[in-house]
């Protein structure tokens, strides 16, 4: 049996709830899953932009590179 990467979204909503690894063609009620490859950065939090397939850090959907807060030492 193969198996995927999936980013799980509630129905309705751009926002990932989880990303998992299951059997492909696998389905959990009352949610959208997406398939993932391999180079497709995809966390819990981020957000899905249907029009251009890409994962972004805000809701505004403007930042696809994670920027950390604070010092680096």
């Amino acid at each position: 049996m193969n198996s995927a990467r999936y980013a799980i979204l509630e129905n309705g909503s751009n926002k990932v709830k989880n990303v998992i690894i299951a059997p492909e063609r696998f389905s959990f009620k009352g949610n959208m899953l997406l398939k993932l490859n391999e180079q497709v950065i995809c966390q819990p939090g981020m957000f899905y932009n249907k029009a251009n397939g890409v994962f972004y850090y805000d809701a505004e959907l403007t930042q696809t590179v994670l920027i950390q807060n604070g010092s680096q030492g």
